[in-house]
């Protein structure tokens, strides 16, 4: 098989896995994974966050929303701001109530809330299907993240999962960006993806 269809096989079996868990599980998970998140140093300097909204089976960054708000800063969520090539654009969320589902059926901000650029942005909390220790992710395919990241400079870069997402290796192209810390359940592991970048 060559890359794209060994991901094809990955994401099924990884998005049956997560389709599986009870939102009890999911939910023990998620405060699991912010509470590692919220002990980094890194996390605790920045302002100005990319959050996303979580879909069913998916780790759920919302506890660290309101810290960001708590503190004075500001909590950024992704909107698609074109299909080809595909890009995403951060908007400034102050009440996730504000979020409405786009036609991917994805929580997404108003157009009309405040943007920042991707290199405004300071951290940015990823999802994904899989990760790897040396950073690799396995996104949905489409590319919109890849594409968002590269243009987001020194801004770090959390990949949030579950246990079973992390696995051993990924068959990865040169254009998936990767992440400089994958933060399970269980624990926050450096990647070393990018040796330049201060955490």
């Amino acid at each position: 098989m060559d890359v794209r269809e060994q991901k094809a096989v990955l994401r099924k079996r990884l998005q049956a896995a997560r389709a599986a868990l009870d939102p009890a599980t999911v939910r023990t998970a998620s405060l699991d994974v912010c509470a590692l998140v919220l002990a980094l140093p890194a996390f605790a300097r920045a302002r100005r966050v990319a959050l996303y909204a979580a879909l069913p089976g998916e780790i759920d960054p919302a506890p660290l929303a309101a810290v960001i708000r708590a503190r004075g800063g500001e909590a950024f969520y992704p909107r698609i701001e074109r299909r080809e090539p595909p890009l995403l654009a951060f908007h400034r969320v102050d009440d996730p109530a504000s979020l409405a589902l786009s036609d991917w059926g994805i929580p997404t901000p108003p157009s009309a809330a405040p943007r920042a650029a991707p290199d405004a942005l300071e951290l940015f909390i990823v999802p994904g299907l899989g990760f790897e220790p040396r950073g690799g992710r396995l996104g949905f395919g489409r590319g919109f993240y890849d594409n968002s990241l590269a243009l987001a400079g020194a801004a770090l870069r959390i990949a949030v999962c579950h246990s079973f997402q992390l696995l051993d290796s990924l068959p990865l192209r040169p254009e998936d960006e990767p992440m400089d810390l994958i933060v399970t359940p269980a624990r926050a592991h450096l990647t070393g993806a990018r040796p330049e970048i201060s955490l």
